[in-house]
Order: structure tokens, then C-alpha cells, then sequence
């Protein structure tokens, strides 16, 4: 989905961070949400991205992705959250 949005796009820089609980990190959970759906594992990604239009002119944008495995009753789901978002700004 994400890559569908910069096909056509001429991405002259991009910043990449990203954060995940793989490699020591900690979930802070509400007790709430522990008791039903605990979350184990967390991972954000987001790019910064400067963007060329055909006439010259540059505007910015963000696209990121997040992964979280959630723990329902014994079995673990993965929900995954996506998007674009353009500066208007």
C-alpha cells in the first residue's frame, strides 16, 4: 500500500526511524488492556520524505507503518496500521 503511494513520485530524500520492542524495548500497558488484549511486541517505522513534483517545487511527506502483536485469550494477532500523510503546511 505504501509503496503504490510513491510509484509515480520522484523522492529526492528520504529519513527513516525506526522503534520496535524486539531488541529489549518495553510496552507500558494499561492494566485495562493487558487483561484483554495484551500487547508483546511493537514496531513503528516512519520515513520522512521530501517529494519533487514535475515542476520543481518540493513538499514534504510522511509515511509509516506499525506492527503490534496482540494476545487474545492464548492467541497472538497481529495488527498493522499504514498510512501517508502530505504536509499542507
Amino acid at each position: 500500500m505504501l509503496r503504490s503511494d510513491i510509484q509515480d513520485q520522484n523522492l529526492k530524500k528520504i529519513i527513516r526511524l525506526i522503534a520496535t520492542t524486539q531488541s529489549g524495548g518495553g510496552i507500558e500497558n494499561i492494566p485495562f488492556i493487558t487483561r484483554n488484549a495484551d500487547n508483546t511486541f511493537l514496531e513503528s517505522v516512519f520515513a520522512i520524505e521530501t517529494v519533487q513534483t514535475p515542476s520543481g517545487e518540493e513538499f514534504l511527506q510522511l509515511q509509516y507503518s506499525q506492527t503490534a502483536f496482540l494476545n487474545f485469550r492464548g492467541q497472538t494477532w497481529p495488527h498493522v496500521t499504514v498510512g501517508t500523510l502530505v504536509k499542507a503546511f
